[in-house]
């Protein structure tokens, strides 16, 4: 029932746009192929996804070409995503991914932040003389 709810929050046609997001990870790591949509609904999905045991029934079934029209509409909908392997991690890798930017921005600003203190370290002209005190005591 919570994959139905994940599933309805994607909107029409949000299974197919979310399994070509997944498919096309190692293409684009950069996640152009990653739109909010897709991001958002792995999220949610993420979080509910069953466990493979659970659908593997249903992989079985549409493996085997299975007619889909006896499925549930939650079922029908789930087909797209699990003709991919390792799901959950591939949900993870999209999340990680609409993320990188703005991790690699903070990154870089606490590197800068690193390199300024270092200069300062190196200038002060306070440390120079403390540590000259502490190496005329100490030898």
């Amino acid at each position: 029932q919570n994959v139905a709810i994940a599933l309805a929050r994607l909107g029409p046609g949000g299974t197919e746009e979310l399994a070509a997001a997944l498919r096309n990870l190692g293409d684009s790591l950069g996640a152009e192929s990653a739109s909010r949509v897709a991001a958002e609904g792995a999220e949610r999905l993420m979080e509910v996804w069953p466990e493979e045991k659970v659908l593997k029934p249903l992989v079985d079934y549409a493996q085997n070409g299975g007619d889909i029209e006896p499925l549930r509409d939650v079922e029908r909908q789930l087909l797209p995503l699990l003709a991919l392997t390792r799901m959950h991690q591939r949900l993870r890798l999209l999340l990680l991914s609409g993320s990188l930017e703005r991790r690699v921005k903070e990154a870089l600003g606490q590197i800068d932040l690193v390199r300024n203190a270092c200069s300062e370290i190196q200038a002060s002209g306070f440390l120079r003389e403390l540590l000259a005190v502490v190496v005329m005591l100490f030898n």
